[in-house]
């Protein structure tokens, strides 16, 4: 029986009920209880619920001093007794199993001193005064409001908490108190469904009818009604909105001393649908535009702004378009009833899983605002525009840089407002904030297309007037609102910056500069160091520093706590007021902050590690994922079917990865890709951790699951150096991924096995992209990692080379797009179409900004040329014509004609003096750029040019024709120099390495094959590779990346591909060069083949690399025994310990007969023509060195097969005997007789007692090994070529398991 030590007195505690909230149990406590209870109640533990083991123990325990459990000395330790951290929201009815696996695998990796609030534990179930149901509200707003969230402990299937009046409240106030960032919830989609479908307070149930009637009260004070409770917990739960109240109340202090002149705004608005319907407030960074937000959504715009959104380029939530519609589709159904009613009706899963974006605007925006008809003016504001460009082009934008290559359609926020924001009623209007040089400075033509001139602009200094602190000279106009809270962080400090009046960005640095030179004097480091006793904080305040910069959304203090870095927290330079915690995460005063501390060459030695941050970051999460998956593991293996990853944090499965790509990725110190490949990453923790998650397949399940299998591939396609595994994962996701969706990790393995090859030197990196017809043209950006297709179905694709992912479709043809390219600085694109026009398009927003007309028929080829520092635009046609363009006009500025037909092609050499064009007229002319007359015609296909391109030196052209060949012409003296032919159909397509070395070309297959791609030798004029397209008898079009390493091909059928040239093709093709090869083997391990070679050769190959390693073959040796086969190799074997190979060869023979051909023979010609080569070989595998020569066949020995344990050696031969032989010696042991014709294979049962052998004679023979005696001959209808047995749990043991072949030649 336990005692009744309580502390403070029961009499205290009735007497202060609100000490309540702050009895917390520690992890390691609850640890420690968890094990009280099980040896309390033994087996039956397990299947006890929450009220069960409060009735049958705690009740009885805490009876005799009337207190609550935490305050029981013999039950709990007084040291596991704290201020909680998490609320504990659970229903009484689920298991207490559950509701404590599911509390210490959430805070898995958290302090063991973090302490949780849990009901049982911390009310006293005894006190009338607690458990009354006011108290006990009040008791649960109090203890949510000094925690940082609410972990959720839920099982469906047994109790619903949506069913439960306690858990409604608890969730209801937690959202209320912390938003969706501190409810702690792992619903699927499926659970989803149940909870919102079944939620209702009216019908919610309580133990006690009281307890109803008080929280049916309290829902009704606070919310008007608990119908409207209903549905706004109800599209919290279905839209899972994000939160803003962080950047509404920071903004808002910042705004204060300001004095705002909004009248212009109220004009805007008073204007109605009548006035312009976009209001855009623009200037540089730290001017004040997302204070002004604020202030406009909370006062003056309150009631016309009825949804909000602040995008945030740290925080990968807030540029996900899919969430922004749900948070402005969740604040206009707050607003509006009528939408409240639609988006209700929606299926709740489907739209947990929604992540398209037009999907998610059609059905949660969309269509509910077109039912209100006509309806008052509606406001939706979208804050700082410029921080949804991707991070490298903010961070050049912000160096002052001009941007070049800018990612084609990277700004999302803008693409959801450009292709569906726009399309909303009418009488929904915008407010945008954004800096100029957003979308590489096209963001405002970009807005002023999108809504014809209905876009009014306004700088923030025309609002303001700012009252600078401590100046005489009262307001002034203008200046970076930031500086002033940047000097603030100075106040105390030994020297105040002077205070500018009108301060600039490099103002705002300077102060940066100075605070963190202040703090690091405060560590005690100056310029010779720092003392020993504050290296720790200087390292902890780095760490955190790097940390915050390489995180993909804010992070909690809870978070950084599981770091060991939430006691840097308070150590950060102007620290609470540069960084700050809010709502117990920790944030950055302004971008200008971030991007200081990523530029090195403005903030020296303060600059944020940030490679150093994703490695912690990385590790960390490495490290969570593991310990889950050791705590999985006692109910079973990780991965296994059936498996749940539902516990395993978002923000694990969707950027562990990342960080640890980026971490292993050791870029400077490597050049990049080699011809051997790709450079392999000096081994490192992150290196090492990053391999260990690839190689687990129940980690590829789970994020795969998760939708996040193209974060994997575009991590893993960033990188420069690989590590040992990131590459081959690399190459099986990008070819494979969407294959792999919804596979359990037993499944993705099979997969694995069925696709990835065994041996290759060049593999496809994107699959097949499906689209409504061919792909025409593709075209690579200036710097490689974006790719142009145009297709038969009208349209512009934009693929991201690394991920292979279509990232932009640009639609504005009305017909066929034959021809793309970028332009020479990536900013701009350019398309012809057979609707006769040419179009161009502004990379950074994918808009189209001008269409040229002036063909009178398709435009079939379009290229950029600089002349004279103009940008031009050549065109080919139809209309046998070609035109030059002025991009800067719009205007035609030359016709070309000479052509008789059809232009199918042009092109420009380097210097952009010469142009070339070629013709259905059989013709191919070129002509000069400045004069713009022709200067040669060239002929002599015998059918139609279709194609023509300049080498890289302009020297020579290559032109593709109807009759099936290539030709290199001398551009100097138009004389052919070369034809090349290889193609069994139509040239389509032919392109240069940009360094001149390698040609490709591809086109269409008449012999009823598949099409291929075909590499050439400039040098040599030999065909060195060809890369084949399945399923298709055209690829069309074919180009080589800027670098040279990649090459994208698109066929008739929708395909594109893209191809590693990472290595040499010519030398693929020369180690390669082998003859016939007759037979190949693997070793155990699989990281090496075998192949043996009628050039009398064995060759070991990586089949990692597709590299040889090693040729075995005849020398001079001194020695027999170091000498190679003199006759053909025939079969070769690994050793079960792959370290011993097993060859067999012999004159090969072509038929029953026995006679003899020397194809691929190579004799030495000191050899007697009687010398034939009947032995085995034993090599060792890492030397590549003969190491026993086995005689006694006296004919050609077809076959081997080593025992199980690698003990002994079973061969066939010719001669029509079965040998048996002691690897260890290298004698015969048996000799096994039977058979009437050769013997052609062979094989050990798994328990080395058994072997099968099969014949020309049609008949199957089983050994007993031991005695050398034929105990079966079974008679078979084909020559048996392969045998194999496998093992049956069924008797016999062991059953032969044949694969019989008809006789091949």
């Amino acid at each position: 029986m336990w005692n009744s030590t309580c502390y403070p007195s029961s009499q205290e505690v009735v007497q202060q009920p609100a000490a309540a909230t702050q009895l917390g149990i520690t992890l390691r406590g609850l640890r420690k209880l968890r094990e009280l209870w099980l040896n309390e109640f033994k087996e039956a533990f397990s299947s006890m619920s929450t009220d069960d083991v409060n009735k049958q123990w705690i009740m009885k325990v805490t009876s005799p001093g009337q207190c609550r459990l935490l305050e029981l000395q013999e039950a709990v330790d007084p040291a596991e007794v704290a201020a909680p951290m998490y609320f504990v929201s659970h229903a009484w009815k689920n298991k207490i199993t559950l509701l404590l696996e599911h509390v210490l695998d959430f805070l898995l990796d958290a302090d063991e001193s973090t302490a949780v609030w849990i009901d049982i534990l911390a009310v006293n179930q005894h006190s009338a005064l607690e458990t009354q149901a006011d108290c006990c509200m009040q008791a649960f707003r109090d203890v949510v409001g000094v925690t940082v969230g609410t972990i959720v402990v839920m099982d469906v299937a047994i109790c619903n908490p949506a069913t439960r009046a306690w858990c409604i409240y608890e969730w209801a106030h937690t959202l209320a108190t912390h938003g969706p960032d501190g409810f702690h919830t792992r619903m699927g989609p499926a659970d989803r469904a149940t909870v919102v479908g079944s939620l209702d307070i009216n019908k919610a149930v309580c133990s006690r009818i009281e307890d109803k009637i008080a929280i049916l009260a309290t829902v009704e004070e606070q919310h008007d009604s608990a119908e409207r409770f209903n549905i706004m917990l109800k599209l919290q739960l279905l839209l899972e909105p994000l939160a803003y109240r962080v950047d509404m109340r920071r903004l808002s202090q910042q705004a204060i001393g300001t004095t705002w002149e909004f009248r212009v705004i109220k004009d805007w608005l008073a204007l109605g649908a009548v006035g312009p319907r976009v209001l855009s407030i623009t200037s540089g960074g730290g001017e004040g535009k997302s204070t002004i937000s604020a202030v406009l959504c909370s006062s003056i715009g309150g009631q016309q702004i009825a949804a909000h959104h602040f995008l945030k380029y740290s925080d990968q939530r807030r540029l996900d378009v899919v969430r922004i519609i749900k948070s402005l589709a969740f604040q206009l159904a707050c607003r509006i009833p009528a939408i409240a009613q639609q988006l209700l009706k929606q299926d709740v899963a489907k739209i947990a899983q929604m992540a398209e974006m037009g999907q998610a605007f059609t059905e949660l925006l969309l269509e509910p605002l077109q039912t209100l008809m006509q309806h008052e003016p509606i406001v939706l504001l979208i804050d700082a525009l410029d921080e949804a460009d991707p991070p490298e082009l903010q961070l050049a934008t912000s160096r002052g840089g001009k941007p070049t290559c800018p990612k084609v359609c990277g700004n999302l926020a803008l693409q959801l407002i450009t292709n569906h924001l726009c399309h909303l009623p009418s009488f929904v209007r915008f407010i945008f904030t954004t800096r100029p040089e957003a979308a590489a400075g096209q963001v405002l033509p970009c807005l002023e297309r999108t809504f014809l001139g209905s876009v009014m602009q306004l700088s923030p200094s025309a609002l303001r007037n700012v009252k600078v602190h401590g100046s005489s000279s009262g307001s002034q106009p203008g200046g970076v609102m930031v500086y002033h809270t940047a000097v603030a962080a100075c106040e105390g400090a030994a020297s105040m910056p002077q205070v500018l009046q009108d301060p600039q960005l490099e103002d705002v640095y300077a102060v940066y500069g100075r605070i963190f030179e202040g703090a690091h004097s405060e560590y005690g480091c100056n310029g010779r160091g720092c003392a020993l006793g504050q290296q720790n904080k200087v390292k902890l305040v780095d760490n955190l520093l790097a940390t915050l910069m390489a995180a993909k959304e804010p992070l909690s203090q809870s978070w950084l706590q599981q770091m060991r870095l939430g006691d840097a927290i308070p150590l950060l330079p102007g620290y609470p007021t540069l960084f700050f915690v809010d709502e117990h995460h920790l944030y950055l005063v302004h971008k200008s902050l971030a991007e200081w501390l990523l530029d090195r060459t403005i903030s020296g030695e303060s600059a944020a590690h940030v490679q150093q941050g994703h490695a912690l970051i990385g590790l960390h999460l490495a490290q969570l994922w593991r310990r889950q998956q050791q705590e999985s593991s006692v109910g079973g293996s990780v991965g296994s079917a059936g498996s749940s990853y539902s516990s395993v944090p978002a923000y694990l499965l969707k950027y562990t990865i990342t960080h640890l790509a980026i971490a292993a990725d050791d870029a400077p110190a490597a050049a990049g890709v080699g011809l051997d490949g790709p450079t392999a990453a000096a081994h490192s923790a992150p290196a090492a951790e990053l391999d260990f998650l690839l190689q687990d397949f129940g980690f590829l399940e789970a994020v795969i699951k998760a939708g996040h299998g193209p974060d994997i591939i575009g991590a893993l396609g960033a990188m420069q150096a690989h590590t040992a595994w990131s590459y081959e994962v690399l190459r099986w996701l990008r070819a494979d991924l969407y294959n792999l969706m919804g596979k359990s990790a037993a499944e993705l393995a099979k997969q694995a096995m069925a696709t990835v090859p065994s041996h290759t030197k060049m593999y496809q990196l994107a699959g097949h992209f499906k689209s409504n017809g061919a792909v025409n043209s593709v075209a690579f950006s200036p710097d490689g990692q974006q790719l142009a297709s145009g297709g038969g179905d009208h349209t512009l694709k934009i693929w991201d080379t690394a991920m292979g992912q279509c990232i932009a479709t640009l639609k504005g043809h009305m017909d066929e797009v034959r021809s793309v390219t970028f332009s020479p600085d990536g900013t701009q694109l350019a398309s012809g179409s057979d609707d006769m026009t040419l179009r161009l398009w502004d990379a950074a927003t994918g808009q189209c900004i001008a269409t040229l007309e002036g063909h009178s028929g398709g435009v079939t080829s379009v290229s950029f040329i600089s002349m004279d520092g103009c940008m031009q635009l050549a065109s080919g046609s139809q209309d046998k014509t070609l035109r030059l363009w002025d991009t800067a006009s719009r205007q035609c500025m030359a016709m070309l004609e000479g052509h008789m037909e059809k232009v199918t092609s042009l092109a420009f050499s380097l210097d952009c003096r010469k142009l070339a064009s070629s013709s259905l007229d059989k013709t191919l002319r070129l002509w000069d750029t400045a004069t713009r007359l022709c200067t040669a015609t060239l002929e002599g296909h015998t059918a139609n040019f279709t194609c023509v391109v300049f080498s890289p030196d302009g020297c020579q052209l290559a032109s593709g024709s109807d009759d099936q060949t290539l030709w290199l012409w001398d551009v100097a003296t138009g004389q052919c120099t070369a034809t090349l032919e290889g193609h069994t159909g139509e040239v389509m397509s032919v392109a240069f390495s940009p360094d001149g070395l390698q040609l490709a070309s591809s086109g269409e297959h008449s012999d009823g094959t598949t099409a291929n791609v075909l590499l050439w030798d400039v040098a040599t004029r030999q065909c060195t590779a060809t890369l084949k397209h399945s399923m298709t008898d055209s690829v069309v079009c074919v180009t080589f990346s800027p670098d040279g390493r990649q090459l994208a091909s698109g066929d008739y059928d929708g395909s594109l591909r893209l191809w590693d040239t990472a290595i040499d093709p010519a030398t693929r093709s020369h180690q390669g060069d082998i003859g016939e090869v007759y037979s190949v083997a693997f070793s155990p391990d699989g990281l090496l083949l075998v192949s043996c070679c009628l050039d009398l050769t064995l060759r070991l190959w990586d089949t990692a690399t597709g590299q040889c390693t090693a040729t075995l073959e005849s020398s001079e040796p001194a020695k027999e025994e170091e000498k190679g086969h003199t006759e053909t190799v025939l079969s070769a074997a690994f050793r079960p310990d792959g370290r011993q190979l097993a060859s067999c060869g012999g004159t090969f023979r072509d038929d029953d007969s026995g006679s003899s051909s020397s194809r691929g023979a190579r004799r030495d010609s000191n050899s007697s023509s009687d010398s034939s080569d009947y032995t085995l070989r034993l090599w060792d595998t890492s030397t590549g060195q003969c190491t026993a020569v086995l005689k006694g066949h006296m004919s050609q020995v077809r076959t081997l097969a080593y025992s199980p344990d690698g003990r002994k050696l079973a061969s066939g031969s010719l001669d029509k005997t079965l040998r048996l032989w002691d690897v260890a010696t290298g004698q015969c042991t048996a000799t096994l007789e039977g058979h009437t014709n050769y013997v052609n294979s062979v094989a050990f049962s798994p328990d080395g007692c058994q072997l099968a052998s099969g014949s020309h004679d049609y008949t199957l023979r089983l050994w007993d090994v031991a005695t050398g005696q034929c105990t079966a001959t079974l008679e078979m209808a084909h020559i048996l070529h392969h045998l194999s047995f496998q093992s049956f749990s069924s008797p016999p043991p062991i059953k032969a398991v044949l694969a019989a072949h008809r006789q091949v030649p």
